[in-house]
């Protein structure tokens, strides 16, 4: 039942999308698995006291978790989001999210109110059956939208889910492995570690540790230690203008320098010579 809570990690780019759902808005944003097990909630913001009666205090715990999960089966049924009204008048949106073609869990964003909405739909009942209006009130004070910013927290959704996905910000627990050959990597650039030794440090095959590092970093191993040694070549260009590009070439471990060269125009779209008169230009501007 726990699988999918130790195989996947949110990044701190998936993290900040919540907090931002959870601090801006000031509503709840969270992260369930496809077994219903909640991973994340944006500034860990608990169920809003109106839910909490209606669930705790008017028993309708069941009828709320069976909507949840209508709306949950509609998402994962068109993959896009669904926007839907609560029995209980509150507003929420749920959406899948994907890690590569697998649907790992849902994002869910709610517990808000139209601002049309004023009077709750169980406020008569709560108060023949507990002899207040205090469901009422909790109703009034909870967060409340306009139709036009709720139709933009809909696009705004929408697209912080498809760039969670994109951008790789959830991740398997497996990526642990490769933190130490990532650290080696940026710390000693000049190192040249076969995908053999790599595999060897780590305990794992090639191929895993190929798709590892394209997943996490946008690169297969090699080309993940090519892309790392030409930024360095770029930072050491702005540390150190005077410095020969075949000295530089040589520090970061390229015996030869004219493949050093194109790798560097491949990578910026400009000669080293360019790149570096375009650095002198920007240096006098500032």
């Amino acid at each position: 039942m726990g699988q999918d809570r130790l195989n996947y990690i949110f990044r701190r780019g998936a993290h900040e999308i919540f907090e931002i759902f959870a601090s801006l808005l000031g509503v709840r944003s969270a992260f369930f698995t496809t077994q219903d097990i909640p991973i994340y909630s944006g500034s860990r913001l608990p169920m809003c006291d109106y839910c909490r009666m209606l669930r705790q205090d008017m028993g309708m715990e069941t009828p709320c978790h069976q909507q949840d999960v209508q709306a949950i089966d509609r998402a994962k049924k068109t993959d896009s989001m669904v926007a839907y009204s609560c029995h209980g008048g509150m507003q929420e949106m749920a959406m899948p999210i994907r890690f590569e073609t697998k649907i790992i869990g849902y994002a869910i964003v709610g517990q808000f109110r139209n601002s049309h909405q004023h009077t709750s739909p169980y406020a008569t009942q709560w108060q023949k059956k507990f002899s207040n209006n205090d469901l009422q009130k909790k109703y009034e004070q909870s967060p409340v939208l306009s139709n036009e910013k709720i139709e933009g927290l809909k696009k705004l959704f929408s697209h912080s889910i498809r760039s969670i996905e994109a951008e790789s910000m959830i991740v398997l627990r497996d990526y642990d492995l490769i933190s130490p050959l990532i650290d080696q990597i940026n710390r000693h650039p000049e190192q040249n570690i076969s995908i053999e030794k790599a595999s060897k440090i780590i305990g794992r095959s090639k191929s895993t540790i190929n798709r590892l590092f394209k997943t996490m970093t946008g690169y297969p191993f090699r080309q993940y230690q090519i892309h790392t040694r030409l930024e360095k070549a770029k930072q050491k260009m702005a540390d150190h203008p005077h410095l020969p590009a075949t000295q530089i070439a040589e520090q970061l471990g390229f015996d030869d320098s004219l493949y050093f060269s194109r790798l560097f125009k491949k990578h910026t779209g400009v000669s080293s010579s360019v790149y570096r008169a375009g650095l002198s230009i920007k240096k006098q501007s500032d």
